[in-house]
């Protein structure tokens, strides 16, 4: 018997970076899908990131991943409902630790 396919939203890390003024910053993204399960979801959300930072040399997915499960039924797969973009001079792992401990 197949699974329910249920809402989740996943936020994902990325990291954009500007060689010309050595700017880093960190873009928080969460986006939608339609999954089985949290780790399907994430599974999901690895590849998505990844294809979003995969025509840009100047991006980099930092592999963070949480999912939340959504309760909504009218939402669109994919549909991105939140962005942050974050100026930082941190390296990856030194912005993970600081601002997602644990």
């Amino acid at each position: 018997m197949e699974k329910t396919k249920e809402w989740f939203g996943v936020k994902s890390v990325i990291r954009h970076k500007k060689d010309d003024i050595k700017y880093l910053a960190y873009e928080e993204r969460v986006v939608l899908f339609l999954a089985t399960d949290f780790d399907k979801a994430i599974e999901q959300a690895e590849k998505e990131a990844n294809q979003y930072c995969l025509n840009d040399d100047t991006v980099t997915n930092c592999k963070f991943y949480e999912a939340y499960k959504i309760f909504d039924e009218e939402i669109l797969e994919r549909t991105e409902v939140y962005s942050k973009i974050t100026d930082s001079k941190l390296d990856i792992k030194h912005y993970l630790d600081l601002h997602y401990p644990g």
